[in-house]
């Protein structure tokens, strides 16, 4: 009628570390200003729109008769890893119809 029972503390142990912890994937996402200091550092000095369109971020700024100016484009993990310290980026995407930069980092 006796059971025997083997102790868990060792036995849990080595499972935790035969198996490192999944590393976490998340999306951030940067709104047309969101972009930070990134187009004004790596692109044009007056550049404070950017938005993510085929393949690159573009980078605007006012026009003198009010539209917006392309003042140039930069890459896209690049604004990425300039706005986002933590983890490392995996990917990155277009949220539309707004054409937002997305980050994929994993943490």
């Amino acid at each position: 009628m006796f059971r025997r029972v083997l102790p868990l503390g060792p036995a849990t142990a080595l499972a935790a570390t035969a198996f490192p912890a999944q590393a976490e994937i998340v999306e951030s996402v940067d709104s047309p200003l969101g972009v930070g200091g990134y187009r004004v550092a790596n692109v044009h000095p007056d550049a404070y729109l950017g938005f993510y369109e085929r393949g690159s971020v573009t980078c605007h700024a006012n026009g003198l008769r009010g539209g917006l100016v392309l003042k140039g484009a930069g890459a896209p993990y690049a604004a990425c890893r300039f706005t986002r310290r933590e983890g490392l980026i995996v990917g990155v995407r277009e949220k539309l119809p707004d054409h937002y930069l997305v980050c994929v980092i994993q943490r």
